[in-house]
């Protein structure tokens, strides 16, 4: 509640501390907040700053906090892709090796942008 009321007006939980409030995740780091225009903080606050609509903040336990699927969303921004077993989700730089025969000239090439249709490496 203290982060929130170190906002300022409009503050509201967020991210990973919404989260573990929500009971989605256990989160002991520091409180975050969002407020729809940044401003300076102390270091202990992580501020992001987003024009939330209405609908996308409620009130549990007396502090303004994200809803639920707002949480999701916020929380899905701080995945790491390289995490991800879906291959759309890797970072399109990633290289594979893999090894295809060129039906025109017969010609190996060792190395593709994409993903083996398998998955492996």
């Amino acid at each position: 509640m203290a982060a929130v009321l170190a906002g300022g007006p409009g503050a509201v939980l967020s991210h990973r501390p919404a989260g573990a409030r929500w009971g989605l995740r256990a989160w002991r780091g520091r409180p975050a907040i969002t407020v729809s225009r940044w401003r300076r903080s102390p270091s202990e606050i992580e501020v992001h700053s987003s024009s939330l609509p209405r609908d996308e903040v409620t009130v549990l336990d007396g502090i303004p906090i994200t809803t639920v699927p707002r949480t999701l969303l916020d929380l899905a921004t701080l995945l790491d892709p390289l995490l991800s077993s879906e291959p759309s989700m890797r970072p399109s730089s990633a290289r594979w090796r893999t090894r295809s025969r060129c039906p025109r000239c017969s010609s190996v090439t060792e190395e593709s942008a994409a993903p083996p249709p398998c998955g492996s490496p």
